[in-house]
């Protein structure tokens, strides 16, 4: 029973990713309307930070939601250095920055 789920988790990331990475695509190659991509993609990134606050337990910092919304602007911000021709995964990569962002922000409280 346990692998079923393994597998289906698996199965929602890889579409999660394939989504997320046709949203940067599509928001990259439009001309004029950028707006609605962006909506779309925004949502994208939301999920990831709500991800990487839930499994690395982030949460407990304080004034999250504030800081949510900081990653997940920042991350949009980052979408220019992200190149799909490279063959990595968009998922991995912004989850990974997302990661590495709110680890500085942990380490800028420590101060």
């Amino acid at each position: 029973m346990k692998k079923k789920k393994e597998s289906q988790k698996n199965s929602n990331q890889s579409s999660f990713s394939k989504e997320f990475e046709e949203a940067i695509r599509l928001y990259s190659t439009s001309k004029g309307g950028k707006e609605e991509h962006k909506e779309h993609l925004c949502s994208f990134l939301k999920k990831i930070v709500e991800n990487v606050v839930k499994v690395y337990n982030f949460d407990s910092l304080p004034d999250i939601q504030s800081l949510k919304k900081q990653c997940k602007e920042w991350l949009f911000s980052s979408l220019c250095k992200f190149h799909i021709k490279r063959g990595s995964s968009a998922y991995m990569y912004f989850t990974i920055c997302a990661k590495t962002w709110f680890i500085k922000q942990l380490k800028g409280l420590d101060r």
